[in-house]
């Protein structure tokens, strides 16, 4: 997904870039909302067990264009934080279409436009949550009580701001 001017890894030093992509805040996330905002941070250690990242590139051989892409990443030396604890569907499902629009608002490529239908179609009342970071940075949905993939968004690398904080 790499466009744009800047040098992989290096920010612009405008956090008010004008890079083709557009203009965005860092925009990550976590497992406590505040109302009315779509900033989100990364989030901490969990009671469900370390998610390992040759499980997880197994687990997101679905077929799926986000999660085959975040697979890639993993392949490709990416590295995988810990998961979030589970939280409720609705919450991420809220979150997500807020960053998802205002991806789309500014021109930011994403991948895993279906995530939030995938959510929604899960039977879950719960998911984790975890962050991979490569060339581009996923947020991978996992089953509340095991490693199984629900959905997958991946943000463009070369967007001025990213799904997580480093």
């Amino acid at each position: 997904m790499r466009t744009g001017s800047t040098p992989a890894g290096e920010e612009p030093a405008d956090p008010e870039c004008t890079l083709p992509l557009g203009t965005c805040r860092v925009a990550t996330f976590d497992t406590a909302p505040q109302s009315g905002s779509s900033e989100l941070t990364a989030p901490t250690a969990h009671d469900g067990g370390v998610v390992d990242s040759v499980e997880l590139a197994a687990a997101l051989a679905t077929g799926n264009p986000a999660d085959e892409a975040c697979r890639e990443e993993l392949l490709n030396g990416a590295s995988l934080q810990s998961a979030s604890s589970p939280g409720p569907i609705a919450l991420f499902r809220d979150r997500y279409s807020l960053l998802l629009a205002e991806l789309r608002e500014k021109g930011i490529r994403f991948t895993g436009e279906d995530a939030l239908a995938r959510l929604a179609a899960s039977g879950y009342d719960e998911v984790r949550i975890t962050g991979v970071h490569g060339q581009d940075d996923f947020v991978v949905f996992l089953a509340p009580d095991d490693d199984a993939v629900v959905a997958t968004i991946g943000i463009d690398g070369a967007a001025p701001g990213r799904l997580y904080a480093r």
